[in-house]
């Protein structure tokens, strides 16, 4: 249930903003200024929205990745074993997840901060926040990356890279539609 800031508590309607009666602002997107709404994009993110949300985002999907891949892999290992006690089952799966679940959770936060700094970047530099910005800021990450592997191995990654930047800009209005709609 909805607080009503409207209602008999004393309290200042500070951001003026009119309520209703289930506490939502009616057709109005409920964001605290009105220069966080961009029409037809939604609500605007700041700059330290973007690296925090992005970074925090990428790493606890690349920790549950990786571990359950660890978990998987120190399970298998653990049966392996010829003494197949239950501590040690218990001991060789927990070794698994501590040794991918990080691993792949920073590498996954790196690629996240990339992302999104490239992407703030882009976004000043062209005085708006475009799906063009994205794409390219998928592309740059994934070239970034890998740029000291070689440039084979450096545009490969940068085309994954734009696939995934153009997935994700894509995807993500479906994905905020289909979450947070009230």
């Amino acid at each position: 249930m909805a607080y009503n800031y409207n209602s008999g508590s004393g309290r200042n309607n500070y951001y003026n903003v009119d309520y209703d009666s289930h506490g939502s602002s009616g057709y109005k997107p409920e964001v605290l200024f009105e220069d966080e709404f961009v029409p037809g994009q939604g609500k605007r993110l700041s700059w330290n929205d973007k690296l925090f949300f992005g970074t925090g985002y990428m790493y606890l999907i690349g920790l549950g990745i990786g571990g359950t891949w660890g978990a998987v892999e120190g399970f298998r290992y653990g049966t392996s074993l010829p003494q197949t006690g239950r501590s040690l089952l218990v001991n060789a799966t927990l070794n698994g997840i501590t040794r991918r679940g990080p691993f792949l959770g920073n590498n996954m936060a790196v690629v996240g901060f990339s992302f999104a700094a490239i992407d703030t970047m882009l976004d000043y530099a062209t005085g708006e926040q475009s799906h063009t910005n994205r794409i390219i800021a998928g592309g740059l990450t994934g070239l970034l990356l890998r740029s000291l592997s070689g440039p084979r191995v450096a545009l490969t990654s940068g085309a994954i890279g734009l696939a995934l930047g153009t997935a994700f800009t894509f995807i993500r209005p479906a994905f905020e539609e289909t979450f947070y709609r009230r």
